[in-house]
């Protein structure tokens, strides 16, 4: 009997079955999809819920982000209030598959800068806004998300979990790498305590700064993102002087006249580089976590120095 058009026959059955054993991953930021691909490879699709260029805060669902959600199986959230609209988005969309909350389990700031206990009440907030959600600032944080994805893309896919749990040990070796890197780095600034100073309007680096012995400095009179009216501006200027800080940290979405007056009049230097909300462009090294807090770490310590 000849067996090739059955073994042909078997082969374009296998090409054409559809990619369901690759289950729909949706993630609400850049940094979750990069983790999630880490941790899941080829066994999982993810795709990002909150397009490129928006403020994962300030992101208002649409009809078609919402049949998105109805195709998932699988939803990976930061939690701690950095979804304000995850609620009513999953109400609309009538969404009942698994949510991944990846700051489950984890310490978290509020927005006093007072540290709370793990607790689901903390991690599940999802619209209050009570919390400081930036927590992935901290790479030790980071090792934590990784745990969160892989326990639960292994509930997903429980055949694949083993080959998630390496894939995951794998990555979490990196992360502790890079912590050890990011110690190294804060270490060569000495003692001096102006060199340890964070000044900056940006809210996204308390975590950063707690873990790296940093103080932040909040520009005075300046909200990030806040258009500078001149009596604005002048006081800004004082206070940038009086500060005495080796540097000032603003958002790369800065107004460029405003830095450079800044800079100009206050003989103070100006960082517009640093990442914040998402990772860098595609096809830099910023794309990928491990990249992006490397050059957040270079850049902070280099200005400091």
């Amino acid at each position: 009997m000849n067996l090739r058009p059955l073994r042909l026959l078997l082969l374009v059955c296998l090409l054409a079955m559809p990619a369901a054993a690759q289950p729909l991953v949706l993630v609400t930021t850049s940094v979750l999809q990069d983790f999630v691909q880490q941790v899941g490879g080829d066994a999982v699709r993810v795709e990002r819920l909150v397009p490129a260029g928006v403020r994962t805060p300030d992101f208002e669902p649409n009809a078609d982000n919402l049949r998105r959600l109805e195709e998932a199986q699988c939803l990976v959230v930061n939690g701690a209030g950095f979804e304000p609209w995850l609620a009513e988005c999953l109400r609309q969309a009538n969404y009942e598959g698994p949510i991944i909350i990846a700051t489950q389990g984890m310490a978290l700031l509020d927005l006093e800068g007072r540290w709370h206990e793990a607790s689901d009440e903390t991690t599940a907030d999802f619209g209050q806004g009570l919390f400081d959600p930036y927590a992935w600032h901290d790479p030790a944080n980071a090792v934590r998300y990784v745990a969160n994805i892989n326990g639960g893309l292994a509930s997903l896919v429980p055949a694949r979990a083993g080959a998630f749990r390496i894939r995951a040990d794998a990555y979490t070796k990196e992360l502790q790498k890079l912590l050890t890197y990011t110690r190294a780095q804060f270490a060569t600034l000495g003692a001096e305590p102006d060199h340890h100073l964070l000044a900056t309007p940006l809210q996204n680096f308390n975590y950063f700064a707690a873990a790296n012995g940093l103080k932040i400095v909040p520009i005075p009179g300046l909200a990030s993102g806040q258009e500078i009216r001149p009596a604005v501006l002048e006081r800004l200027l004082s206070g940038i002087t009086q500060l005495h800080v080796p540097a000032v940290f603003f958002e790369s979405t800065a107004n460029a006249k405003m830095t450079k007056r800044i800079a100009d009049e206050t003989h103070t230097k100006v960082v517009t580089t640093l990442f914040t909300d998402d990772l860098g462009p595609a096809g830099t090294s910023t794309a990928f976590y491990l990249g992006m807090i490397r050059a957040n770490v270079d850049t902070i310590v280099h200005a400091l120095k």
